[in-house]
């Protein structure tokens, strides 16, 4: 082949790569300037602009939910914040209380959102609050809460624990086939497609193939460590590590807090991009949009602790069982039919709270088996309680630093949790008076009618101590003389 000839080949590899390489370095400088264009002065009118929108809006909708109560409205929207415990709470109970034709269809990613169901009054989603300007306006929202340290740990977990499913492939290309995407709620949701794993699960893949096969190439360069679980750089990401990185910071870091605001990368709120960057420039504008997300709790039905899970939802269903279609027709099936039950429980709530542990039990169990199975492929990785048991103090010292504005929101969480159980009991307490002032009027009756009994009889012996034999009337000595005289 002529040398201009191979010219002319080779050109439009070399002049595709060097566009490449402008175009990214283009957009590395845009991405650059923009975020170096967000001044001080500018960030913050343009946060308070947005708090103060919010603060108004919520305002008009606080009094309608403060004057109803406990009260849902035309449609159940269940706000799962990742990692609080979302997926037990919706499947072992939330759809329990509604009957297959009332649940939505299946939409855990905003490009799946389907209202156009008649009769859809149950909604579970991982998108933030600004979906709500895509839903009917008179929603009830509920959510989970945890303590963002434990958050934020299992996050880093289940991030790896997907991404290593993969290493059964070949190359890590292998798993970058097209997904099936949900059509109805009976097929299943690919994690690779629901926010934020369709992010952070990649992002892991990626690390963990580099990893494998810079040890299958004898390049392992990493610093000596500990080798333990979350410090194993031959293996995986440390945690020491991912929290430092951008992505941990863009979808982690606060996440609840930008969650329940409307501010997360996949919010519907046309701003949000501009208000984050701001954040992250000035972490002290935060605290607005702290006020913002306890402003919208405080505007929910209901909001649980993944702490007191099981406590959440019987809490939850005692003060809204008569207004859902929890009834036996509900129930039908949701326990095995070998499944012993007394009489005497089978009524709603006790039924409800069985299926719960129920499913709960079958959850866990199946979970366990999948994790040790995946964790096999990243040994000597292993998750558990003793495991985080032994984190150097420091690291978790630097997740609660980096995650203030959710120390602070869980907090204000379990202060609402404490308003709601003060409300449960206040709800149920005028029977426990009733029965209490009926139990506590008998035995003051007992204890009056033994008293008189005792004081008369006291009364007696002190009268026949003074007068002897003759303390008894002469004509009750008469009459008693007479009737013996006649048997005689």
């Amino acid at each position: 082949m002529p040398s201009s000839t191979r010219g002319h080949v080779l050109a439009p590899p070399f002049l595709l790569l060097s566009c490449l390489f402008l175009a990214c370095h283009h957009t590395q400088l845009v991405a650059a300037s923009t975020a170096s264009s967000y001044d001080r002065r500018s960030c913050e009118a343009a946060v308070l602009e947005w708090s103060a929108k919010e603060k108004l809006a919520l305002n008009n909708q606080l009094h309608p939910v403060q004057h109803e109560g406990v009260k849902i409205l035309d449609l159940l929207f269940f706000l799962h914040i990742p990692r609080t415990g979302g997926r037990t709470y919706h499947q072992c109970f939330l759809k329990n209380l509604y009957l297959p034709k009332d649940r939505c269809p299946r939409s855990y990613d905003k490009l799946r959102l389907d209202l156009s169901q008649p009769s859809c009054k149950l909604l579970s989603s991982h998108d933030d609050m600004s979906i709500l300007n895509k839903i009917p306006s008179r929603t009830s929202v509920v959510t989970n809460m945890r303590n963002p340290v434990d958050r934020v740990l299992s996050t880093y977990e289940f991030s790896v624990e997907v991404a290593a499913r993969f290493l059964r492939l070949k190359s890590i290309n292998s798993s970058r086939s097209p997904l099936p995407r949900a059509n109805s709620p009976s097929e299943l949701v690919s994690t690779l497609t629901i926010w934020p794993w369709k992010y952070l699960v990649p992002f892991m893949q990626h690390d963990i193939f580099a990893r494998r096969d810079a040890r299958r190439e004898g390049k392992v360069d990493w610093p000596p460590s500990s080798n333990t679980t979350y410090d194993a750089p031959t293996i995986t990401m440390p945690l020491t590590e991912f929290i430092h990185h951008p992505v941990a910071h863009e979808l982690v870091h606060n996440g609840a807090t930008f969650q329940v605001a409307g501010l997360t990368n996949n919010s519907y709120e046309e701003g949000s991009v501009v208000i984050r960057k701001c954040i992250s420039q000035y972490p002290k504008l935060g605290y607005q949009v702290l006020d913002v997300a306890k402003r919208r709790l405080d505007s929910m039905l209901f909001v649980g602790l993944t702490e007191k899970h099981q406590e959440s939802a019987t809490t939850f269903f005692s003060l809204v069982g008569d207004q859902v279609q929890v009834q036996s027709e509900a129930l039908k099936g949701i326990l095995d039919p070998n499944t012993s039950v007394p009489v005497q429980e089978k009524n709603p709530p006790n039924l409800l709270l069985a299926a719960y542990k129920s499913c709960l039990t079958s959850l866990r169990s199946s979970h366990a088996v999948r994790r040790a199975s995946t964790l096999q492929l990243i040994s000597p990785v292993r998750y558990s309680q003793e495991e985080r048991d032994l984190i150097p103090s420091s690291v978790v010292d630097k997740i609660i630093y980096l995650n203030k504005l959710d120390m602070e929101l869980h907090e204000y969480a379990k202060f609402l949790y404490a308003k709601q159980q003060k409300r449960f009991e206040a709800s149920t307490s005028p029977q426990i008076k009733e029965g209490q002032i009926v139990v506590l009027s008998m035995f003051l009756v007992l204890c009056i009618t033994l008293s008189v009994l005792l004081l008369g009889f006291a009364l007696m012996l002190r009268v026949r101590n003074r007068v002897g034999n003759d303390w008894v009337p002469f004509w009750l000595r008469r009459l008693a003389f007479m009737q013996a005289h006649e048997k005689l």
